[in-house]
């Protein structure tokens, strides 16, 4: 007897393995898809996250390239190849294949770089996509803004020695005309930009048509000569300071006119011998040895730098006139922060100069200084005597506050120090306490510090800028003022050392550059 399986049961077992089969046929079928589509994920990331870094070098390279090629120093005739240059150095993607690399430039527009590749592909490829193209673009354009330039020149004895050809005065000419010229030259359409010069050793002059704000021009100590145009500087906190109102205490008042104090005649040694009283000298010079702009002239004026300041115009070539003018003569000491205070208040819409504009970001105002030595005022250098001389007549005294300086006064005999648009530092201590040199010299450095503060401050109010220049060995490593100009500038890229006249053109050079704010635009 032969046994059958019942139909129903053979039925379900084959109805039950066509439904096993056609199952794992869906699943592998999805598993196929999914595994693509995973595939797919991880080659768009892969192949997407390298683009993406490889896109970002590029637009450096091109920013880069754009930015070098745009700046309107560049010569038009190389201005390409400067920006094919620029975008081969620093483009370094192998990667990526250059499709097409274009630059164009116009002084109103600024520089356009398109950069047009392809990026290689990796896993992308099993797709049929080898590469992925993209279009790259970047401008840069100089900052139209209206411009203030004060160089505050260091014209004392020292600026005579040899660098280069000739002096550190003719080399500082030659940069700081090239300064200007070169600004003038990259003036934007609509564009003003004003100069200034703010020449000082010691003190400064500020130019014998403003006595409207000097007091004392007229003084008996003037007999046989006249006011040259120095003024000593207000005693603290309005020293350093560039707020001012006709007669306003509350804003420091006005300037007393520069003199040195007669001095005791009664032996060889003192700089400025009086006539054997307190009220005359023994001898008063009308014109200096060397010529109407040497300083060395006996009498109020002795010491007083003989070039004033030029306020602010937006003549080009009436400020290099003036810069070319310049001499350097022997004179007593170099102190910066009359000359930054000046250039201050210069730049400063308020009186005494008015020149300039509001302090504001719709213009820059930058201050240049610009010096070769240390600062001193020379009486630890060249010791004199004179304080141990009397008068021949009357007693020999001098009262700080008759010139409204502070400080104390001086009896029987002469100074130690030189005098200076302070006082004398030394024996009359207007900035407090000082026995010795070393003190004199950290007051100095002190209150130049604070000048420079003082302007820098104003950015809070404006864009301001402060450039500084130690130009020679000696103000070179190691030295008070180098480390002096260092801190006094904007930041350290605001700071130069320059040991040869090339240096010095090199910083006037990288100043005006820097003035012109070229940058990336959308």
């Amino acid at each position: 007897m032969m046994f059958r399986a019942p139909v129903s049961s053979r039925n379900r077992f084959c109805s039950s393995h066509a439904y096993l089969t056609n199952d794992n046929g869906a699943t592998a079928i999805l598993f196929s898809l999914m595994v693509m589509v995973l595939f797919l994920s991880i080659g768009l990331a892969v192949d997407g996250g390298r683009a993406s870094s490889n896109r970002s070098n590029a637009q450096q390279a091109l920013d880069a390239a754009v930015l070098a090629a745009s700046n309107v120093f560049v010569d038009d005739a190389i201005r390409k190849e400067k920006f094919s240059s620029i975008f081969a150095k620093n483009f370094q993607e192998a990667d990526a294949t250059i499709v097409d690399l274009e630059f164009t430039f116009s002084k109103a527009d600024g520089g356009h770089g398109v950069l047009k590749l392809n990026y290689n592909t990796s896993i992308m490829k099993i797709f049929g996509h080898n590469t992925v193209y993209d279009v790259l673009e970047s401008r840069a354009k100089q900052h139209k803004f209206d411009m203030e330039v004060a160089l505050v020149l260091d014209v004392s004895g020292s600026m005579r020695s040899g660098m280069g050809a000739g002096s550190r005065l003719d080399a500082l000419k030659v940069s700081a005309k090239k300064l200007i010229s070169t600004l003038d030259a990259a003036k934007m359409p609509n564009q003003n930009i004003k100069y200034s010069i703010v020449p000082f050793t010691m003190n400064v002059n500020v130019g014998t048509d403003n006595d409207s704000f000097v007091d004392n021009t007229a003084s008996g100590l003037f007999t046989g000569t006249s006011w040259a145009g120095c003024v000593l500087e207000r005693p603290a906190p309005y020293h350093n300071r560039d707020v001012y109102s006709a007669g306003g205490a509350s804003s420091g008042g006005n300037w007393q006119a520069y003199i040195w104090p007669p001095e005791p005649d009664g032996g060889t040694t003192c700089i400025n011998p009086s006539n054997g009283t307190n009220a005359g000298y023994k001898s008063v010079g009308v014109v200096g040895p060397s010529g109407v702009n040497d300083p060395w002239t006996k009498g109020p004026n002795n010491n007083c730098v003989r070039h004033s300041i030029k306020p602010l115009t937006t003549s080009a070539s009436d400020i290099s006139t003036e810069i070319d003018a310049l001499e350097a003569h022997s004179n007593m000491g170099t102190i910066l922060a009359p000359g930054i205070a000046w250039a201050h208040r210069v730049l400063s819409p308020g009186a005494p100069f008015s020149e300039g504009d509001a302090f504001s970001d719709s213009v820059r105002k930058i201050m240049i200084v610009i010096t070769d030595g240390e600062q001193t005022t020379e009486g630890e250098f060249q010791p004199i005597g004179c304080n141990g001389e009397s008068n021949t007549s009357t007693a020999y005294s001098f009262d700080p506050n008759s010139l409204q300086l502070d400080g104390i006064s001086l009896a029987t005999n002469g100074p130690t120090d030189m005098f200076s648009p302070y006082g004398y530092i030394l024996d009359s201590q207007p900035f407090g306490p000082a026995s010795s040199w070393a003190e004199v010299k950290q007051q100095l450095r002190t209150t130049s510090l604070d000048a420079c503060t003082k302007f820098k401050d104003r950015s809070s109010s404006g864009d301001v800028e402060l450039f500084t220049i130690a130009a020679s060995s000696s103000a070179g490593p190691g030295t008070d003022v180098y480390g002096l100009l260092q801190a006094c500038a904007t930041s350290k890229n605001h700071f130069f050392y320059a040991d040869g006249a090339q240096d010095l053109e090199d910083a006037f050079v990288a100043i005006a550059k820097e003035a012109t704010k070229l940058s990336l635009t959308e």
